[in-house]
């Protein structure tokens, strides 16, 4: 569909979030989908590896390997149970890590103490 104006609106109407973008630098719509408690599959570009685990909240798919790529959503597809387990988990990384209050709290204690955290 190419660029869609509000994504945002449409994730709760869909089972998971297929991310092919060859270039990307802060995927928000993976972010949002995660919000939502959607699993995500999305091809490792730019800043895409660091939003979510492979295997975890979702899967990485290959660029350029059509079939390999949808091999890998087929897999999951087939499982209900596992694209569940992975939203739940998709759901819990977005709280975690990038809900507002989360953030906040990391600047605060990175602006009070800016020596390196764990997290």
């Amino acid at each position: 569909a190419g660029h869609v104006r509000n994504a945002m609106d449409c994730i709760p109407r869909h089972k998971a979030v297929i991310h092919s973008a060859i270039a990307e630098n802060l995927p928000l719509i993976l972010l949002e989908a995660m919000a939502q408690g959607r699993p995500v599959f999305a091809v490792a570009v730019g800043g895409v590896a660091e939003v979510f685990a492979d295997g975890v909240e979702g899967r990485v798919i290959p660029l350029g390997a059509a079939d390999a790529a949808a091999q890998i959503i087929l897999d999951w597809w087939d499982r209900p149970g596992r694209l569940e387990s992975a939203g739940r988990a998709a759901r819990d990384r977005f709280e975690c890590r990038y809900e507002t209050s989360a953030v906040a709290a990391r600047l605060a204690r990175f602006l009070c103490d800016p020596r390196p955290a764990d997290d």
